[in-house]
């Protein structure tokens, strides 16, 4: 494998948002619609308040006229938002995984045979296949949720400390609890990246190899030996997997429970007899839906991880392939014309980590026509 040494994930995730540059006014164009789906969001939350109390206790002919347009145009501008959002960020992602795919391919192009004996050729084909699509997808896909569930989270909380802080206060509260979970959760993905990412190479190397030596398999017998080798790689890919979607579940159901915990305290504190004559209906739902909403947020925030550690370890595997040095040319001599003359004196040859040699001084001689 790569002899480069392995970044850490903060580097790396550095390192990788640098494939953005290039594409930065897609990605801003990308940013500008998740912060007007956000803003939008937000504002379905404040506009809450209005529908309650104007609407349905003060019977305001003016809201009631014009709630309904504001409601179609405030999703109308969200579509709108989320489509630039979501064809930005899929240009983008397709625009990293063209690049890192000829810069992998040029690299292996460059690199000395050394290198393709001590690595199975399904890793190589898995590191151009799987592995990009995991770096692009951390990239991308992860970083727009960040954003925009982030922007959410602080629209929402907004509109929340405008209607009532002291309701809003409950939420601080619990962010510790969230922090520790989001935390946990991390350390636990950072775990598990690294084997999934190992155990994908060696299900692909498995398949590679088979297809390959399919008749040298049928001619000694080995159906059975490959069957029970591809059955342990693929069982341990699985079990792998089942961590990862063991930990999202776990991690959502806690967040599940924490935010239950947080709405709960808001609706202990807005029946205090100091609060709840301060406080319309409208003020309490806004604040309550506001803190519904947010739980899907801190949802995706939560497992997010998941596809962002996967994409973090990927682009370890690729920068550490990169940074390898390729192989070096030092002939002098440029040969003008051959006559097909072909000869090995004493040439021996040995792969990494063996002691004994392949080829132990070994001359040959073929005359031209021969081979």
């Amino acid at each position: 494998m790569s002899a480069a040494p392995q970044a850490s994930f903060a580097g790396t995730y550095r390192r990788l948002l640098g494939y953005l540059w290039p594409l930065r006014w897609t990605v801003a164009f990308a940013f500008v619609g998740m912060a007007l789906d956000a803003a939008c969001g937000s504002a379905f939350i404040k506009f809450i308040k209005d529908i309650i109390d104007a609407i349905f206790t003060e019977h305001d002919p003016f809201w009631t006229k014009w709630m309904p347009i504001v409601i179609i145009v405030l999703f109308l501008v969200r579509g709108i938002a989320t489509y630039i959002t979501d064809y930005g960020m899929a240009r983008v992602a397709r625009g990293i995984v063209h690049r890192m795919r000829n810069e992998v391919f040029a690299r292996y192009l460059q690199l000395p045979g050394s290198h393709f004996s001590a690595e199975t050729t399904g890793h190589m084909i898995s590191r151009l296949t799987f592995t990009v699509e995991q770096v692009a997808g951390a990239c991308t896909d992860s970083l727009k949720i960040l954003v925009l569930h982030s922007l959410s989270i602080i629209g929402f909380t907004a509109v929340m400390l405008y209607y009532s802080a002291r309701l809003t206060a409950a939420l601080f509260v619990l962010a510790p609890l969230i922090a520790a979970i989001v935390y946990i959760v991390g350390r636990r993905y950072r775990r598990i990246g690294p084997r999934i990412q190992q155990s994908m190479g060696e299900v692909t190397g498995t398949i590679d190899e088979v297809v390959l030596g399919q008749r040298e398999v049928k001619i000694y017998g080995g159906q059975d030996y490959e069957r029970e080798r591809f059955g342990k790689v693929t069982n341990e890919n699985r079990r792998l997997n089942l961590k990862v979607s063991s930990t999202n579940a776990l991690s959502t159901s806690l967040v599940q429970i924490v935010a239950a915990c947080a709405i709960a305290a808001v609706i202990l504190v807005a029946t205090r007899p100091g609060i709840i004559n301060h406080i319309t209906s409208g003020q309490f739902m806004s604040v309550i839906t506001g803190m519904s909403v947010m739980l899907t947020s801190l949802k995706q925030l939560t497992t997010v991880q998941s596809s962002l550690n996967r994409g973090i370890v990927a682009a370890q595997d690729l920068f550490a392939l990169l940074d390898t040095p390729g192989e070096i040319d030092r002939g002098t001599r440029r040969a003008e014309h051959c006559r097909g003359d072909i000869d090995f004196i004493d040439v021996s040859f040995a792969y990494d980590a063996q002691k004994a040699a392949a080829l132990d001084r070994i001359s040959l001689h073929c005359k031209p026509g021969e081979v």
